[in-house]
């Protein structure tokens, strides 16, 4: 007796590799991986940048504070001696180092000391702030003394600055710099750092 064995075909035909639309699912897939870690290097770069220059400027603005210190008695007692602003300048730094103009163990006034001072003290500030953050204008150091007239020689000395992905804003100038009382407007309130301190 002969046994009969029926055979039968699937329907269709029997899938073979991957179809277009997992395809272009994991294509997609890859893809928002890859902006994803790009964006997260972007802010971890940007992240250790600010923190350098926020460490930076600390630095920068304590030595100012001390140069000052170191020749108190040669600033005088005009307000304006110790208020104002120092923006990087490149060419600036790459000047010589700037010789006093005046004798201040003579009897000379006491401004003449005072501006042979600060221009001494700013081209060291301004030599560091350009290593820190380089670039005309990419940072700024303000310094005010405190209106207060029973607050002689106590002074705010503000570093701000413009981080690495900031090329396209407008460089900083002294009128970024706030009043003593007043705080950084915009986006400088994460990009400065401040010392009080008394003369």
């Amino acid at each position: 007796m002969k046994k009969f064995i029926k055979h039968t075909k699937p329907y269709g035909k029997q899938q073979r590799g991957m179809a277009f639309i997992e395809v272009m699912l994991a294509a997609l897939v890859l893809v928002v991986g890859c902006v994803g870690f790009l964006k997260l290097q972007r802010i971890g770069l940007q992240s250790s940048f600010n923190d350098y220059a926020r460490a930076q400027g600390v630095a920068i603005s304590q030595g100012f504070i001390d140069g000052l210190r170191g020749n108190i008695r040669f600033l005088g007692v005009d307000k304006a001696d110790r208020t104002g602003s120092i923006v990087s300048s490149a060419a600036m730094a790459a000047t010589a180092l700037p010789q006093t103009k005046a004798n201040c163990k003579a009897n000379v006034p006491e401004t003449a000391c005072a501006k042979a001072v600060l221009d001494y003290h700013k081209y060291v500030a301004n030599t560091y702030m350009q290593r820190a953050v380089p670039g005309d204008g990419r940072s700024v150091l303000c310094y005010a003394e405190s209106p207060d007239a029973d607050l002689l020689g106590y002074m705010r000395v503000t570093f701000l600055w413009l981080d690495n992905t900031s090329s396209a804003k407008a460089a900083l100038t002294a009128d970024n710099c706030p009043a003593f009382n007043d705080r950084p407007a915009g986006d400088l309130l994460t990009h400065s750092v401040s010392i009080y301190a008394q003369l």
